[in-house]
């Protein structure tokens, strides 16, 4: 990126995640961008770079593209949800197995986006910010283990009960969504309204966003003692880059070169990616 204080970087995992689902999942792709285009809109206008404004107008002009070949609904959230959940519970069994390695932080890392991104919808279950925050430690916590040389611990920190993964095996797209079991409370049901194209560039100008997929202060269980918090993860930068080891989410889950050269998006910031 041109500057470190270049604040569309901010938008960048986002963008990355729908790039590698473009080809294999194009209605996860397009809430992915929509979510980047509703951060990058509060980003206030005084901080926006020259870059930043082309790449929201340029995300504006794709997603409405993307739009017309999409059949959009107000059930998308349960596909994106059952995505998020698929691709958490693929890293939790390699994790929870002894076998973690960089890949399965980088798949927790994409589990918590995922989770991020529902965020549109609605407010997320207790349950499913839960499995966000704890993606995010658990992505942090692998990669710092394996940086140190030391063999990553699995599960949660003290050998604490399990995080109610899901019982459905990575892979298949039909996890009962969390939402499912809210239906006694209307107040924790998303919009059932897809998320609209914003119409201009000035939306939300004076709200400013701070990124959310940094490892959390401290991770509270459901019912046990809290988590250590973790240094913030992938402060290199080198987490983001896309090579051959980029993480195989089965079918469900793209190699990024499968991705349209068009839409990468680190181009725009001189080839370096975050």
């Amino acid at each position: 990126m041109a500057t470190t204080n270049e604040p569309a970087k901010l938008l960048l995992p986002y963008l990355q995640r729908a790039d590698e689902l473009q080809v294999h999942d194009p209605l996860v792709a397009y809430y992915c961008r929509l979510y980047a285009i509703e951060r990058g809109l509060k980003i206030p206008q005084s901080e926006r770079t020259e870059t930043t404004n082309s790449l929201l107008v340029s995300l504006m002009n794709q997603l409405e593209k993307h739009r017309k070949s999409l059949k959009l609904s107000p059930d998308d959230h349960l596909h994106l949800e059952g995505f998020a959940l698929n691709v958490f519970a693929k890293a939790d069994k390699q994790d929870r197995a002894g076998r973690a390695d960089m890949n399965t932080a980088k798949t927790f890392y994409a589990a918590s986006i995922f989770f991020e991104t529902l965020n549109q919808f609605g407010e997320l279950a207790p349950d499913l910010e839960q499995k966000q925050k704890y993606a995010a430690w658990k992505a942090a916590d692998i990669r710092k283990a394996l940086k140190e040389g030391r063999k990553p611990v699995p599960g949660p920190p003290g050998g604490e009960t399990d995080l109610s993964t899901p019982s459905t095996p990575s892979g298949c797209n039909d996890v009962e969504p969390q939402h499912a079991r809210n239906d006694a409370d209307p107040s924790s049901q998303p919009d059932p309204t897809p998320p609209q194209l914003p119409h201009g560039l000035k939306r939300h100008a004076s709200t400013n966003v701070q990124p959310s997929t940094q490892a959390p202060d401290g991770l509270k269980r459901q019912t046990t003692t809290n988590i250590q918090p973790s240094p913030p993860p992938f402060a290199n930068g080198d987490y983001f880059s896309h090579t051959a080891d980029s993480p195989s989410f089965d079918h469900q889950y793209a190699h990024p070169s499968s991705r349209p050269d068009d839409l990468n998006y680190s181009q725009m910031y001189h080839g370096q990616s975050y």
